[in-house]
């Protein structure tokens, strides 16, 4: 087997916000599809605000049949699982300085699964569409992102001399609400597929993910198989049980006492470094929950005006998505076997108000 890589796109200039739709035309099994997004900082700063924010959907369809549909985050943070490490991007903050997010859908366990991957000969008119939105989380201008910056790329990982697959790993949105605060919700879950990861995403600021997701259970067929029913803390801590912790480096800008925000949000550690501003000190307040207040003084002054500094994040739950795991996540056959009952429930007590809950999956699809 050989892998060839091929541009859908290339470097294609964007809207500020908009849906666009371009045609999957190789022939060869894909393993792989990158979507690369790059945009512009303001002249001022672009804080607390990455790319995969911006990103309202990215999806594989044919027609009205939807193969792989996530927000930029949930398909980053899948992505961070099925790699077992972040992805390359660029966390810049700095004033004119450019942004990109490299999101990979794996359609197989790994880059040149020739078992699992996407057969673009079994589809009519496979396609790849983007919506997203620059002004999602800070409007555009001086402290967002620059008008009519924004470009596009896109790159099929193909196999060649392999023979068709039968199955490709898909990921979809499966349910969103809002907490209430010891609330239960009641979620009726897919049974038509196995499935490899259940994503958990929890997001409201200044709180926890296991204060969000309180209580967890997951129950067949009335309760005659329950795969867990857990706690939300006790979820989290056994996370390094299955993934060490990520790693990135991102390039902030802020003033003294300024909130920060971190990629990775549970068990996060963040040291802030100096870019070589002299006589400046960094002192950076957190509790481990994605995000702090940092404190800047130069020759011992509180820094009034921006100041860049670098940040080493390492930490688990990217964009505040837990992964629940079945099994052996690369054998197929220690997929959780939802396909087996006729009912699957999720049930979630919420420990506080006002959060919102996004429940993903990535299954295997028969194709």
């Amino acid at each position: 087997m050989l892998l060839r890589r091929q541009y859908l796109e290339k470097d294609r200039g964007m809207s500020d916000a908009g849906e666009y739709t371009v045609d999957i035309t190789p022939r060869e099994p894909i393993t792989c599809l990158w979507v690369k997004l790059q945009a512009t900082n303001g002249a001022t700063s672009c804080r607390n605000n990455t790319l995969a924010e911006n990103i309202s959907a990215i999806e594989i369809i044919d027609g009205a049949d939807v193969v792989f549909s996530l927000s930029g985050v949930e398909a980053y943070a899948l992505a961070c699982r099925a790699l077992g490490r972040m992805p390359f991007s660029v966390f810049d903050e700095d004033a004119g300085q450019s942004q990109t997010v490299m999101i990979p859908i794996l359609f197989g366990r790994f880059i040149g699964d020739s078992e699992l991957a996407f057969d673009p000969t079994k589809y009519s008119n496979p396609q790849v569409r983007i919506k997203w939105n620059l002004a999602a989380v800070t409007a555009v201008g001086a402290t967002g992102f620059v008008a009519l910056s924004l470009q596009l790329s896109i790159i099929a990982e193909l196999m060649i001399g392999v023979s068709a697959p039968a199955a490709l790993l898909s990921g979809k949105r499966i349910y969103t609400y809002t907490t209430a605060a010891g609330g239960y919700e009641y979620i009726e879950m897919p049974t038509d597929e196995p499935w490899r990861y259940l994503f958990l995403r929890g997001y409201k600021l200044l709180t926890d993910w296991h204060w969000i997701y309180d209580e967890v259970k997951l129950s067949c067929d009335g309760g005659k198989f329950v795969a867990f029913d857990m706690r939300g803390w006790d979820m989290v801590q056994r996370s390094s049980l299955y993934q060490a912790p990520f790693h990135y480096m991102a390039k902030r800008r802020a003033i003294n006492a300024q909130r920060v925000q971190f990629v990775l949000r549970f068990g996060d550690h963040a040291t802030p470094i100096s870019d070589g501003t002299g006589d400046t000190v960094y002192e950076l307040v957190h509790n481990a929950n994605g995000e702090g207040t940092i404190g800047i003084r130069t020759t011992n002054v509180a820094a009034a005006a921006n100041v860049n500094y670098y940040e080493n994040v390492e930490g688990y739950h990217p964009y505040d998505v837990h992964t629940v795991v079945f099994g052996r996540p690369d054998e197929i056959g220690d997929f959780f076997p939802a396909q087996n009952y006729g009912s699957v429930r999720l049930e979630v007590k919420a420990g506080v108000a006002a959060a919102l809950q996004y429940i993903f999956l990535q299954t295997l699809r028969l194709q």
